[in-house]
């Protein structure tokens, strides 16, 4: 039955392979759920590098602090 997900098609060089069939054969993965497996890691290890770069950006501004306090008062439900 196919899948109702978008597919994506890649080369990989031989190593990058035999390392992915490794891993998939160790945890007991398809080679596709392998693969799924390490771009959501990768992505979130991007997403994390990306806020990360914006914490210490906006650590170097001289924005004035919002005390804690304030922070939930302005975001209380009303």
């Amino acid at each position: 039955m196919p899948s109702a997900n978008p597919r994506v098609n890649t080369v990989l060089e031989r190593s990058v392979y035999m390392a992915i069939r490794s891993l998939a054969r160790r945890e007991g993965l398809s080679l596709s759920a392998m693969v799924r497996r390490l771009v959501h890691e990768a992505l979130e290890l991007r997403e994390d590098a990306a806020l990360e770069a914006l914490v210490e950006r906006r650590a170097r501004t001289s924005a004035p602090l919002v005390p804690h306090e304030e922070v939930k008062r302005r975001f209380r439900p009303e």
